[in-house]
């Protein structure tokens, strides 16, 4: 057990849907999945990494938080995997600045900055622009609040969220579709490029709405691609100096390239070159 110091942490890069618990328990290497609880014994969070800038297990530890972990568990007993719901939105968090600039006086929300033709989003009304302000009577404070809330949900459950538009709060229903997760082995674009699956940006990532490129959902040990040093999680937004915006146009760049493969990748806030020899 520990010190608790601060709920709903997100933005520390460790995962897509973030909604950590951090602690100033001591988390050492290898504790990753072990329980966080407090001073009754209760089970609070599941420990899951630490900032240690020095190293070691001195620094600031997060942990996620046992309701979210009991709703993966009964999500991987009952499918098999985790189905999470498809929206299809990509959102913004609505800044002091924003909000002067649509004229609304919420402290918080997310701006819907994109719809996916044929969405439930599409389908429920929403329209780039409109605020997200509340998901099934919960308040949404910012774009990463919104994405964890609907993170949780699965496929075919109705969601009630509200909307500010015009000055108006518009209550909307939709219900989530199954996301639709094309993954590609890069083994089958490129005959050196073997051990990455690949797929276009997921609505999960932080990167949705924001970057475009093809992410890298996994890398199989000891393959060409883990030698080269590419991670779960990269986002690839070029090949040998030509931008790739999709899988599509990744798999046109590689048909055509004999020599060396130079990626440009995003990984968090950097972006880091990657060769495949």
């Amino acid at each position: 057990c520990g010190v608790v110091s601060a709920t709903n942490r997100t933005g520390t890069g460790f995962n897509q849907i973030e909604d950590f618990i951090q602690t100033d328990a001591s988390i050492n290497p290898g504790n990753s999945g072990g329980a966080l609880v407090n001073l009754k014994g209760e089970l609070v969070g599941i420990n899951t990494a630490i900032i240690a800038p020095g190293g070691g297990n001195i620094g600031i530890g997060f942990a996620i938080p046992s309701n979210m972990a009991h709703d993966i568990m009964v999500q991987l007993v009952t499918h098999g995997r985790v189905r999470r719901g498809l929206l299809g939105v990509a959102l913004q968090t609505l800044t002091p600045e924003l909000a002067d600039a649509f004229n609304v006086e919420a402290s918080g929300g997310a701006v819907i900055v994109k719809v996916k033709t044929g969405s439930p989003a599409a389908k429920s009304g929403m329209q780039p622009g409109d605020i997200i302000v509340s998901i099934n009577d919960n308040p949404v404070i910012s774009a990463n609040d919104a994405h964890n809330q609907l993170g949780l949900l699965t496929v075919g459950e109705a969601v009630l969220i509200v909307i500010i538009r015009d000055g108006k709060a518009i209550p909307l229903s939709a219900q989530l579709a199954e996301r639709e997760s094309l993954t590609v082995d890069s083994a089958e674009l490129h005959y050196r490029f073997a051990g990455a699956f690949l797929s276009d940006i997921d609505q999960s990532s932080p990167y949705f709405g924001h970057l475009n490129g093809v992410q890298v959902t996994e890398i199989k040990a000891g393959s060409v691609a883990d030698k080269a040093g590419l991670l779960t999680g990269d986002l690839i937004t070029g090949v040998n100096r030509i931008r790739t915006r999709d899988l599509q146009e990744l798999e046109k760049v590689l048909t055509r390239i004999t020599g060396h493969i130079v990626l440009r990748v995003q990984r968090g806030r950097d972006a880091v070159f990657v060769l495949i020899r």
